[in-house]
């Protein structure tokens, strides 16, 4: 059988795989760009001329999707996570006492089992990172909406 890591990386080889097959990618490596624009101190967005303004927004928007992918990813790697805990739960119902109540058998599982210890720290690495993503990617996109309007003002 196979581990809980190996697994993990079967499923996102998969997944990479059937992206690419269906182009559903729009980035598929970091821009260093990216980064450059989204820091950008304020009085360096002052001086930006209309055209650059819509240039760096342009540009936030592709962060954003990368990001986008990204957390797309993290996604498909938590719902295998919770699936794979949920099987496990539902596996070894027989070793639960009838009266046991069922938030309390996962973490039980989790307790007493490797490789779901092992699949619970992937959950949570991609819960974290689920999180991380959803708010950046709102931050980038906003700051994109505001460098639009600033072009469209100047």
């Amino acid at each position: 059988m196979k581990t809980a890591s190996e697994q993990l990386a079967d499923l996102k080889a998969m997944v990479d795989d059937f992206l690419n097959a269906s182009h559903a990618r729009f980035n598929k490596k970091f821009n260093d760009e990216w980064t450059i624009v989204a820091n950008a101190d304020m009085q360096t967005i002052k001086s930006l001329t209309q055209e650059e303004c819509f240039t760096w927004a342009y540009t936030l928007y592709g962060y954003s999707t990368f990001l986008q992918d990204e957390l797309n990813m993290q996604k498909i790697a938590l719902n295998w996570c919770n699936d794979k805990l949920n099987k496990m739960v539902a596996k070894n119902h027989d070793q639960f006492s009838s009266y046991t109540k069922y938030e309390q058998r996962r973490p039980l599982i989790i307790v007493n089992d490797e490789y779901a210890a092992t699949v619970d720290h992937y959950r949570e690495i991609a819960e974290s990172r689920v999180q991380s993503l959803e708010g950046k990617i709102y931050e980038l996109k906003r700051k994109a909406d505001i460098l639009l309007e600033k072009g469209k003002r100047i």
